[in-house]
């Protein structure tokens, strides 16, 4: 084994070490890493919370700079390696581990990368890249500073990570404060997503004949979509919807929305046209001759 494996042997070790003060640790098996070393879950006063990964890279003093009053370490990451990373479920870190000599001396101090937070603002570069991080952990405030991750630093990029994917997770309090823009940059999978639950619970509520209020509720939000970004099953439950509570007008208007809409399109061929008029039509037809 070579003292560079070796380094990595310990810092691997290292970061296990001291993350183990407050999380649940399994170490990835030997031979099977794919560029994650600890899966970890942190724990709430004794209790499980969330789910993060992690890959250790052992540095030297040269990966350390001064920016400002500030101590920066950086580490410069393969695009395939960010490409596997994008695809996990839970918030992936680098920690960067000073590793000086052979043996060394303990570090007083490991640094952090919020790989999964990088790409999900900015996605995946084409080529490698260096990433730098002033957030550290020090042994000397090694328990405040595994508290300040597990409830403010976690939380928000488990948060994220799910803002990609266009999904929203419940906001406990104290309240997170999310990276600006992020949200934004995946408003088309997020809005889309409040549609779909909208029109699913109200067509829930609609076959249930319960919870006249919660209809009512998703029938305006989904409504909000009209015309142009409503599909089939949105605009039937719409329709009935209103129907439901004998409103005619209401549902001619959702329809004449859409048909107006479709009509006055030219990014769509005469098939799909053809086909979303044909569906527009039969629900004229069945609210005509209710």
């Amino acid at each position: 084994m070579s003292v560079k494996q070796l380094k990595g042997n310990y810092a691997e070790n290292l970061v296990a070490e001291w993350l183990s003060r407050t999380c649940l640790i399994r170490p990835v098996a030997a031979g099977t890493d794919i560029g994650i070393d600890l899966y970890c879950e942190a724990l709430i006063e004794g209790s499980p919370y969330l789910h993060f990964w992690v890959q250790v890279k052992a540095i030297t003093k040269k990966n350390v700079k001064k920016k400002g009053d500030k101590e920066i370490a950086f580490y410069n990451f393969k695009q395939k390696h960010l490409l596997y990373w994008s695809k996990q479920p839970v918030p992936v870190y680098a920690f960067l581990v000073p590793v000086e000599g052979w043996p060394p001396k303990q570090p007083n101090r490991i640094y952090g990368v919020p790989i999964s937070r990088y790409i999900v603002q900015n996605g995946i570069p084409d080529k490698s890249i260096t990433l730098e991080s002033s957030g550290f952990t020090d042994l000397v405030s090694i328990d405040n500073d595994w508290e300040e991750f597990i409830y403010q630093v976690l939380p928000v990029d488990s948060a994220i990570l799910l803002f990609s994917k266009g999904f929203v997770a419940k906001i406990e309090h104290p309240y997170p404060r999310f990276p600006s823009g992020v949200t934004l940059r995946y408003q088309e999978k997020i809005l889309e997503n409040i549609r779909d639950a909208a029109i699913v619970m109200g067509r829930d509520a609609l076959d249930t004949n319960e919870h006249d209020d919660v209809r009512r509720f998703c029938e305006l939000l989904s409504s909000l979509w009209l015309p142009a970004h409503m599909h089939e099953l949105g605009l039937n439950f719409l329709v009935e919807s209103a129907m439901k509570d004998g409103n005619t007008k209401q549902a001619l208007k959702y329809l004449d929305s859409v048909y107006g809409n479709i009509i006055s399109r030219t990014d769509l061929n005469n098939i799909t046209k053809s086909r979303v008029l044909g569906i527009v039509q039969a629900l004229r037809d069945k609210v005509t001759k209710h």
